[in-house]
């Protein structure tokens, strides 16, 4: 579920909720999507904390092609009985990104996504 935080000041952005009809074992994973459609101002950004455990993330965002983007994570460091996440080099093209992070992901991780015009180089 999606929703204004304050339908009369839409700065404040929106809130979301996802649940699951299922419930979820021990050791078991379930495989979520949560698309978002956006664009503040031409150069803008956004934040996404997650508030629960994981392990592995895979962010993909559609892009226009005039636009440029970049994708600053946060994860925490794990203690020395957890595997390091390991990040992998993103794949680009004109109208999108996509990066993945394998490995245990805490609540408070998560990743900024900041936009900007093209320069034209002509």
């Amino acid at each position: 579920m999606c929703r204004w935080i304050d339908s009369r000041d839409h700065s404040k952005r929106v809130s979301y909720e996802l649940r699951s009809n299922e419930k979820i074992e021990t050791g078991q994973t379930k495989r979520t999507s949560l698309a978002t459609r956006c664009i503040y101002d031409i150069r803008d950004y956004i934040v996404r904390r997650f508030e629960g455990y994981g392990n592995s993330v895979e962010v993909i965002i559609n892009k226009p092609i005039d636009l440029d983007l970049h994708l600053i994570w946060f994860l925490s460091a794990p203690g020395h009985r957890m595997p390091k996440p390991t990040m992998f080099n993103p794949i680009t093209n004109a109208t999108s990104y996509t990066q993945k992070v394998e490995g245990p992901i805490f609540p408070g991780n998560g990743f900024v996504v900041i936009w900007w015009p093209r320069q034209n180089n002509n």
